[in-house]
C-alpha cells in the first residue's frame, strides 16, 4: 500500500514538474513594436498599449527603435488622405523661436496662408528672386528636418504641391525633438514641427521658447480669432481640427504593420475604441474627415 502511495506522490510530482517546465512560447508572445521610422510617436503607442493591457492583461508588447526587423513596424506617411486603418493622424505647425522678429511683422501677424507660408518655407524660383530684389524679406533663419525619415519635411512640401528639394532651410539631421531643441535655442529659428511636440503634455501650451505662428487652420484664407485661440491651447485646436470638415496644415498618418496576430488585434483595437486616447496626446482621429487645403 505505501508502495502504491509513493507512487502516486512520484507520479503527481512529476505532472507538477512539467507544467512549471513548460516553455514561455506556450504563453502570450511578447510583441515588438518598432518606432524607429517614426520615433516621435513613441508615447502615443506607450499609451495605447497601456490602455490596451487594460483589458487584455495577456497582451505583452516591447517598444523598441532599432534598424533590424521586429515583429510590427510602426510608420508615417506623408498621405493626408483619411484612412480609417490608421492609428491615428499627426499634423504639422509653423513654429520661431519666442524672440524671432519674424513675429513682428505685420503680414505674420495677419496670419499665415498658403502664400506666406510659402514665402517663409519654399525656395523661391530664380525669376521670383529678380522680382523680389526690392522687397523686404521677412527675417528668421528656417531650419528643415533632413536625413532617412525626413517625412515632416516631406508632408510640408506635399501639402505645398512642391518638391521635397524645394523646402529652404538649414539642414537638422536626425529626429524631430531635435528641430524643437534647434528653435529653442537660436532667436532667429523658424521651422515645422508635429504638434505633439510643440505643446508641453502637462501644460497643454507651447513649450518654453517657442512660438507657433498664426496660421489658417479651415483653409478658408484667413485667421479668425477663434484659430488664434485654439493654437493657444493642445487641447482646443485638437477639439477645432476635429470639428472641420477639412484643415490646411499638413496632416498625414501613422500605422502599424504586422504579421504577428496579436499585434494585429492590438491594431484592431488601436483604430476603433483606442481612439478616444488620441487626442490627448496631440494626434487627429483617424475616422474624422480632415483633407488638407492644397
Amino acid at each position: 500500500m505505501k508502495t502504491t502511495k509513493n507512487i502516486f506522490r512520484t507520479a503527481r510530482a512529476i505532472v507538477a514538474a512539467a507544467i512549471i517546465s513548460i516553455p514561455a512560447a506556450a504563453t502570450a508572445q511578447t510583441v515588438r513594436i518598432n518606432v524607429e521610422n517614426a520615433q516621435f510617436t513613441r508615447p502615443l503607442i506607450e499609451k495605447l498599449v497601456s490602455e490596451y493591457q487594460k483589458q487584455n492583461p495577456a497582451f505583452s508588447a516591447e517598444i523598441v527603435s532599432t534598424a533590424d526587423g521586429s515583429d510590427a513596424s510602426v510608420s508615417i506617411t506623408s498621405d493626408n488622405n483619411t484612412n480609417t486603418e490608421a492609428i491615428a493622424r499627426y499634423f504639422l505647425l509653423p513654429i520661431a523661436n519666442e524672440s524671432n522678429a519674424i513675429l513682428g511683422e505685420k503680414k505674420v501677424q495677419k496670419g499665415l496662408n498658403e502664400k506666406v507660408t510659402r514665402e517663409i518655407f519654399v525656395e523661391k524660383t530664380y525669376e521670383e528672386r529678380l522680382d523680389a530684389q526690392d522687397k523686404k524679406e521677412l527675417p528668421g533663419t528656417v531650419y528643415a528636418l533632413s536625413g532617412k525619415h525626413s517625412t515632416t519635411t516631406d508632408l510640408l512640401a506635399s501639402s505645398l504641391n512642391v518638391d521635397a528639394k524645394s523646402i529652404r532651410g538649414k539642414k537638422v539631421i536626425g529626429r524631430e525633438e531635435n528641430v524643437i531643441s534647434v528653435v529653442k535655442r537660436r532667436p532667429d529659428a523658424i521651422a515645422v514641427d508635429v504638434a505633439s511636440l510643440v505643446y508641453d503634455n502637462a501644460t497643454r501650451k507651447p513649450v518654453s521658447g517657442v512660438a507657433i505662428l498664426p496660421v489658417d487652420l479651415d483653409g478658408n484664407g484667413k485667421v479668425t480669432d477663434e484659430e488664434r485661440s485654439a493654437l493657444k491651447d493642445l487641447d482646443t485646436l485638437t477639439a477645432y481640427i476635429d470639428s472641420h470638415n477639412k484643415t490646411s496644415l499638413p496632416t498625414g498618418n501613422i500605422r502599424l504593420s504586422s504579421n504577428n496576430k496579436d499585434a494585429d488585434a492590438f491594431v484592431v483595437w488601436a483604430t476603433t475604441a483606442g481612439q478616444e486616447y488620441v487626442s490627448a496626446l496631440g494626434y487627429l482621429k483617424n475616422n474624422i474627415q480632415n483633407v488638407a487645403q492644397k
